[in-house]
Formats: structure tokens, sequence, C-alpha cells
């Protein structure tokens, strides 16, 4: 793994690199934090036929290279500015999330509204009319319609008056105009020709035709999965059996004859002229192969767009953007913070600049606003429910839950602390007010009931009871073995006493040192020590372990027992004096032996074993053999 701090575009604060069996890389820096919008910026020029939008984004803020910042359009001041206004769009699911946003900001309710055909993929043309922040009018046409269907373009020409008019048709389905009205109508256009049939209508619309009409295109995605990467879902097999070159021709061709069109339409005294046309770049995307594609297929559109720039005919760079907060983009497709962020930049072109909110410093209001949040367990009305539908997706799931944005002053200083507690939690800390339903942390769910955690997965609910079981397990073992060890092990200070045998000779230790080193020797009625009548030969052996190196040092010395008095009955008293005075010279012996050891073999090691070695006496060997006799 691999994992890096740092400013976009300058030095690396930290970085760390770990190899693939040494876990997660961690990197850890410390830098003074910059305020990324400063209210003493200049505001971006508004007739800019390009408005700048790279950059970085620092806590939901748009830190712009231009050096500039844009104004803010809170929900009642973005309604101020549209009333009256018809918003045409046209483009595939990144336009339907740009229409969804730009719906559920200017009336919040319809989050938790159902409605037909909403659904992206659902609906051909969706048609919305909302007034005092309510939808006041739904209506839309099934993508299933055949008419409408986006095919081959031959078949879609033979279709064009049939679709034409079903469109006509639902348009006529609107309320009169008001000028306190908003209108938003979304075409799914996967290709231009489409576009330049929505163009045709509107222009056409008569009932609407006091509205002041904006203008939002996004196209061209479809064209990379048919003429480029050729997906088998493409639905125009033209595309998908032409070489690359001719069939992105095919993109630039067709977009020709749109641009052509729009240009009338969005400058001079063209029915967009004063809201504006805003033609998009293809989104951003994290994926290498589609990113690499789409910057082609985008110098295309930057191409045919640089003789038609004008202040009412924009080319917008939603790719850039993207590109300024990858974090928020989730296979191919914006969050909510992305999607009002471009609405932003838009804004500032269609609205006066004494329209838009006090505040120059964004907050976002909501749980799921950015896309490092997007997990189906934080979008509970969109999840589970869409199992049963075509497909879940997490850039669906994090469309669904309430964001806005709040519009006010930047901290006074850069204040750091608990911004890094959650490193995944981003949204969490973004909004300065609390959010209203405010959830207890349990077991699965951190405060605001986000990021829960690992074992909570209806997969891996099993991952939780399993590691405690297997951590009970191993100390029981533990403690079983450190009971054991301690049991055999004898207690400091303590010496085992070894058991005697009933019968036989007596062991008499003759000294004892430090270190467990003893020398012992037999005696008793039958023993040589006690006799007078036998030489006593007596074998040292002295055994050293130091370094694991058996070393043995021998000396044998014989000795005379003194003589006593011989009777039928030996006096015990005596026979013990004699074994006394014998175990006195061997230990004075022994102990010269002893001192003349080298001294690299520690004594505190050795063991020294005295042996009998004098011939048995007659009453010594019948008494054996009577013993041997008895066993047997």
């Amino acid at each position: 793994g691999y994992a890096l701090v740092g400013v976009k575009g300058g030095t690396a604060i930290t970085e760390h690199l770990s190899k693939t069996t040494e876990g997660y890389a961690v990197a850890v820096g410390q830098m003074k934090v910059i305020i990324s919008v400063d209210a003493n910026k200049p505001v971006c020029d508004t007739t800019a036929a390009t408005p700048p939008v790279s950059g970085y984004v620092s806590q939901g803020n748009l830190n712009l290279d231009a050096g500039c910042r844009y104004n803010l359009y809170e929900a009642s001041h973005a309604t101020n500015c549209l009333q009256g206004s018809w918003i045409m769009m046209t483009g595939s699911s990144n336009t339907l999330l740009e229409f969804g946003n730009l719906i559920n900001f200017l009336a919040p309710d319809e989050y938790t509204i159902e409605r037909d055909g909403e659904m992206i993929g659902a609906s051909a043309v969706a048609d919305v009319v909302i007034e005092n922040g309510k939808v006041t009018h739904w209506a839309t046409i099934s993508n299933q319609l055949p008419e409408c269907r986006q095919v081959d373009a031959s078949l879609a020409l033979q279709n064009r008056p049939a679709c034409k008019q079903a469109i006509e048709v639902l348009l006529a389905q609107a309320p009169a105009y008001s000028s306190g009205a908003i209108r938003i109508t979304m075409f799914i256009s996967f290709f231009w020709y489409r576009t330049e049939l929505a163009l045709e209508v509107v222009n056409a619309d008569v009932p609407w035709a006091n509205a002041r009409v904006a203008v939002v295109t996004q196209v061209g995605a479809w064209y990379n999965v048919c003429s480029v990467t050729k997906e088998d879902y493409c639905p125009r097999k033209e595309l998908l059996e032409m070489e690359r070159d001719p069939a992105i021709q095919v993109f630039k061709d067709e977009m020709e004859v749109v641009l052509t069109q729009m240009e009338p339409f969005c400058t001079g005294g063209g029915r967009a002229s004063q809201l504006g046309c805003y033609v998009q770049t293809i989104s951003w995307t994290n994926g290498v192969r589609d990113n690499e594609n789409f910057q082609i297929m985008n110098s295309y559109i930057e191409q045919a767009m640089a003789s038609r720039l004008s202040s009412s005919f924009r080319l917008v760079d939603f790719f850039r953007l993207g590109g300024a907060m990858p974090e928020e983009v989730v296979n191919g497709h914006g969050s909510q913070m992305l999607n009002l962020w471009v609405w932003t930049v838009m804004f500032n072109a269609m609205c006066p600049a004494q329209m838009a909110a006090s505040g120059s410093y964004a907050t976002w209001q909501g749980n799921l606003c950015s896309g490092t949040e997007a997990r189906f367990e934080n979008c509970p009305n969109y999840y589970p429910s869409c199992l049963d539908g075509p497909r879940c997706e997490k850039w669906e799931c994090m469309n669904s839950v309430p964001c806005t944005l709040k519009a006010g002053d930047p901290p006074i200083a850069g204040n750091t602390e608990g911004l890094c507690a959650d490193a995944i939690n981003i949204s969490s800390f973004l909004a300065v007010a609390a959010t209203e339903e405010v959830q207890m942390a349990d077991a699965c769910h951190n405060n605001q009931g986000l990021r829960t955690r690992l074992w909570c997965n209806a997969s891996l609910e099993f991952v939780l009871p399993l590691v405690a079981l297997l951590l009970a397990t191993a100390l029981k073992i533990f403690l079983h073995f450190r009971e054991k060890q301690q049991a055999a092990a004898p207690k400091k200070g303590e010496v085992k006493e070894k058991e005697l045998p009933a019968e036989g000779p007596r062991h008499i230790a003759l000294f004892r040192s430090e270190g467990a080193k003893s020398v012992q020797v037999q005696s008793g009625p039958a023993s040589p020590a006690c006799s007078d009548e036998h030489d006593l030969d007596f074998s040292l052996e002295i055994h050293e372990d130091e370094m694991k190196t058996a070393k043995t040092h021998q000396s044998t010395k014989t000795y005379r027992s003194t003589k006593t008095q011989k009777t039928d009955f030996p006096d015990v008293k005596s026979e013990r004096a004699a074994a006394s005075r014998a175990a006195s010279q061997v230990e004075e012996e022994f102990n010269n032996v002893l001192d003349a050891a080298p001294a690299v073999l520690p004594r505190s090691k050795s063991h020294v074993t005295l042996k009998s070695e004098a011939p048995k006496s007659e009453a010594a060997k019948s008494e054996a053999a009577k013993s041997e006799a008895a066993k047997s």
C-alpha cells in the first residue's frame, strides 16, 4: 500500500510505502491549516466563457487555481434567481444526477416522495414544475416507448416524428407559465440527435414562451461506450461495427450539427440568450481507461466550442471540476457536493451577484453530502428496496439522502481540533450546525449513525463472535500451560527432597555448597566403610555442564579403615564413629581435588558421587545370594 499526505500540486509532507505482506500503509503529517476560501478574494468573472474550475476542495470549499471565488447561493437565493425560468437539460446518468440535485435543492421534500419514472433509466423525458419550494407538476415519458428509443441513426430518424409528438403532448400537460414557477425538463440524450430534437420542441413551445430559458447539456459518455470501448449493451449497433476512428468521427459530426443549432438559440436574441447555454465536458472518472478516453473526447468538445464561446454560450469543464475533488466521484458519478458545486458555477453566470448569499464559506448539512460516505447503510430509503429494481449503485445511494449547501463566514482561525479523529467521516465536520436528528453511538455506528462497523455488515456478522471465541480459547490455553509450568517448577529457595529407600544403605551428605553441589557416601552394617578388614576405594567424578560440554575429572584414593575391637554384636555407636572419621578423611581429600580443578569450571554446577569399589565380605556375599534367591 501507499499513503501520502500533502497539498495537491505541491510537495509531499509525508509518505509511506508498505509491501504486500506488511499490511496497510499509514502516513501521518502535520501542517498549518489555511482556510481554502478567503472572503477577501475577488469573485470570479461571471461573464467568462469558460468559468474557472481547476483547483482542489478543502473542507467542502472549492479553492480555485485562478485565485478567485464563487458567490454562494442557498436554496432560497437560487429560487429567487430562477423564478420564471425554464431549465432544459440533456445528457445521460450524470446529467440526470444534476437534474435530481437541482430539484432536491429547490424542493427538499422530494427526497422522501416517490415519483413515477424518477429512477435513472426509467424515463425518456421528465418534466417538473416547482413553485414555493414544492413540486406542483411531475410528468414523464417511459424510456420503453418504442418511438423514443435511441437506436441506430436511420431507425431513430424514422421514429423521430412520433417521438416528437409524444414529447409535445407531455409538455402540453404542464400548468400555465407563472413568474413564480421554475420549470426543469430532462431529456435523456445518449446521442446528440436527441438533444437536437429537444431544442426544436422547446424553442417552438408557446405556453411558456415568456420563460427565460437555460440549456445544460453533457453528451459523450455513450459514444465512448459504443465507439471506443465497444460494449455489448450499446444500443447503436452501427457504431459497434465501425472501427474506432470512423465511430469517433460520427460523434464529432453529430455534435457539430447540434452546436450549430444551439448557437442562435443561445446567443443574440435567442430564447436562452439571457440565462445562457452550458455545454459540459464528459464527467471525471477514476477509472484509468475511461479517464483517458474522456480526455480525448473532451478535447473534441473543446475544439468544437472554441470558435463559438461567448458570455451566453459557455463551456463548463465538468471533467476538471471532478478532478478537483476526485473523492466526490464514485464509479464515474458525482456526489451531491460535486453536483451542487457545478450548479454554483452556473448560478454565478445565470444570477445577479446581489441575489447571492452574504456568506462566502460553504458548509454542508446532511449525512451523505460527500462521496466518501457512499455506503448502502447510509441510504435506508434507497437500500434494500433497490434490490427489487434493475440495480443497486452506490452513486445512486449517495444522491438519495438529504443534503444542502449553506453559506457562512470562514472560520476565524484554522482550528483542526477533532478533525483527524475520524479520517473516513468527512461530511460530519463539514456542517457547522448539528443535524436535527442525532443518532446515539452503538456497537455498529459512530455518533452520527455513519460508518457502520465491519462486523455489522450483513455478510460479516459472524466476525465479532468468532474473534471473541478465538480470543477466549487462546486465553484459556495460555492460563492452562502457565499453571502447569508453575506446578512443575519448585518455589524459590525450596529444595526438593529425595525419597529414601525403605531398606538399604543410608546416604550421608559430606558437605553442601551453593549451587546444589553434593557429595554422598554409603554406610551401614554391611558397608566396607564400617569394615576393618578391607581397603576402601573411592572414585571421585566431577561433571561440568558449562557450554553444554561434559568434562570429567576423576581421582581414586584408597584408605584403610580404623581397627575396631571385634565382638559378636558390634557396637552401633562405634560403627557410626568409624564411618564418620572415614567420611571426614574423604571430604578433606575431595576438597583438595576440587580446589585443584580448573578455574573455568564453575563448582556451582558440579556433581560429586562417591562409589565404594571395595570387595564385599563373605557375610555380605552370603546375604546378597540369599536376597537374589528370594527374588527369583
